[in-house]
């Protein structure tokens, strides 16, 4: 049978983001272990191509009695980074020297040292890209559309060429290349809509007892023809697929016939796994005591959170592209923590507290590092049992964010007063 794809035209960079690697090619979990810039002005990547020996042997007459073309194969690819705006943290992920501190405790700079070793530690890089023309949009739950190019194990890097001129300055990385063994997997990050989800259902209930009449159903203003009052599941289902914004198979009616059973709606296909705008009924009904019709919802449709990849990266892959459905990163200043997506999902995060000051502990309780977003700039790595406590600058309405494993995470409104 054939199968659904994509074809999408890719235009300008978003943003990007490196993540430290050991030496093995695994992701160094703990804090500042990712920065993420949209301060770059391009970035190139050139393969880095071995070529086998051409086989020519002739006969003793001359004529060619064995020939084997030569063979390209690909050993990797070389990277270049441009930069127009410098983070230095980054710059500290990608090159491993020395980041320079003021008398704060702020990070104002970095060193490069001629004896640092740049095989100790790696980078991956992931880059996002504008993506137009693909069909990965026909995916109700999606936020958009980007391309999404991923190098897992990069190793090497030092700060090229610096021109200092009458203009703009920039920073090249340069140096750095794929290698094999990468231990990205899945990565540690949430790039693609994931899978599961819940279907909404509602369903709509005939009171007073009616003996004749009709109903009608609205869905997100398109209405239906008139049903009869006993009409069975499967005239209702019949009525609500002619609406022009719902299609076959988009909801599936179970139950009935009314008056005496209510009729149930389960929203699939491409209303599955998503928040339904309730229906309303109007009846038109004759006979029985004040007969009418209303719509309740039993279940709340819910869309699948976003997650890491859902196929792994292969263990040699030194480049992967793809489309991806969830919005590139935000660009932050400095380097941020990564989490062990291995660890479970919180559930929850509570403040307590009074004043500026509010103290916040998670549930269940952390069996790993807790990454809190205080929702004012700034945030805060802790440790198991993982409570953290933090003073707002000024009064607001703050929302803050916790996780433990940087795929699921939890939040909590703050009132400061």
């Amino acid at each position: 049978m054939p199968r659904t794809g994509s074809k999408p035209t890719f235009v300008r960079g978003r943003s990007m983001r490196v993540t430290r690697t050991d030496n093995c090619g695994r992701v160094v979990y703990g804090e500042y272990n990712q920065a993420i810039s949209e301060g770059i002005v391009d970035t190139t990547f050139t393969p880095r191509t071995v070529d086998t020996d051409e086989i020519n042997v002739p006969n003793f007459a001359g004529k060619r009695c064995v020939y084997e073309a030569s063979v390209t194969t690909l050993a990797g690819y070389d990277v270049e980074i441009n930069f127009c705006a410098v983070d230095f943290e980054m710059f500290e992920i990608i090159t491993k020297q020395t980041l320079v501190f003021n008398a704060f405790g702020s990070v104002v700079g970095i060193e490069t040292d001629t004896q640092i070793s740049l095989d100790e530690e790696g980078f991956a890089l992931e880059s996002w890209i504008g993506a137009q023309g693909g069909d990965a949009c026909l995916n109700p739950n999606a936020q958009g559309q980007w391309g999404y190019l991923l190098m897992p194990r990069v190793q090497g890097g030092i700060v090229g060429d610096i021109t200092i001129a009458n203009d703009a300055i920039n920073f090249t990385i340069t140096g750095a290349g794929t290698r094999e063994g990468n231990f990205w997997g899945n990565g540690p990050y949430a790039v693609e809509i994931g899978s599961g989800g819940v279907n909404e259902v509602q369903r709509a209930t005939i009171t007073g007892t009616p003996t004749g009449g009709t109903f009608t159903l609205t869905y997100n203003g398109q209405t239906t023809a008139a049903i009869a009052y006993n009409a069975t599941f499967g005239a209702v289902q019949t009525a609500l697929e002619a609406l022009s914004n719902v299609g076959a198979g988009d909801i599936t009616v179970s139950g009935g016939p009314g008056p005496g059973t209510p009729y149930t709606f389960t929203f699939t296909g491409a209303l599955a796994a998503q928040p339904i705008t309730a229906m309303t009924a109007t009846g038109s009904f004759t006979g029985g005591t004040s007969p009418a019709i209303a719509v309740t919802e039993i279940t709340p449709g819910v869309a699948p959170a976003a997650g890491a990849l859902f196929q792994a990266v292969s263990r040699t892959a030194a480049l992967r592209i793809m489309v991806v459905t969830v919005p590139p990163p935000t660009e932050v200043v400095g380097a941020r923590p990564v989490l062990n997506p291995a660890l479970p999902a919180l559930t929850s995060v509570t403040p307590t507290g009074t004043g500026f000051t509010r103290t916040f502990s998670v549930s269940p309780a952390s069996s790993g590092p807790v990454w809190y977003d205080f929702g004012d700039l700034e945030w805060d790595y802790v440790v198991a049992p993982g409570a953290a406590s933090h003073t707002y600058d000024t009064a607001g309405t703050y929302t803050v964010r916790a996780s433990q494993n940087g795929i699921n995470w939890v939040s909590a409104s703050v009132v400061i007063t």
